[in-house]
């Protein structure tokens, strides 16, 4: 299993972010998160999310998927163009906050010592 850490940009509130992660936990629904290209992410891979240069936690990776037409988020409305999407689900598992220099789109994290046996 490999970790990923993908960073949400500022524009978005951290409390908007956990009403949609908290959405598609219940409903069992898929969030996506646009990359230029396929990273190699495997279906249970951790994707940590880092926000405002703090490591916030992680969620289960799916995979990852290309959308030919695009889609539009069922939560948001957003209409997302063509292109590489990266798929999370399950809960959000918070962590204790960790600094992180600010980078945009997605990387390999090797700072994840604090998983759960049970992830």
């Amino acid at each position: 299993m490999a970790s990923w850490i993908i960073t949400i940009p500022k524009s978005v509130t951290l409390a908007n972010y956990q009403v949609e992660i908290d959405q598609a936990d219940r409903l069992g629904a898929v969030l996506n998160y646009r990359v230029p290209h396929d990273p190699g992410v495997k279906k249970g891979d951790l994707i940590w999310v880092c926000y405002k240069k703090r490591v916030r936690g992680f969620m289960k990776a799916v995979g990852c998927v290309h959308y030919p037409h695009g889609f539009t988020c069922p939560f948001t409305g957003i209409v997302w163009p063509a292109g590489w999407y990266v798929q999370r689900t399950g809960p959000f598992i918070p962590s204790s906050v960790q600094y992180m220099q600010s980078f945009r789109g997605i990387r390999r994290y090797y700072g994840c010592d604090e998983i759960p046996e049970d992830a």
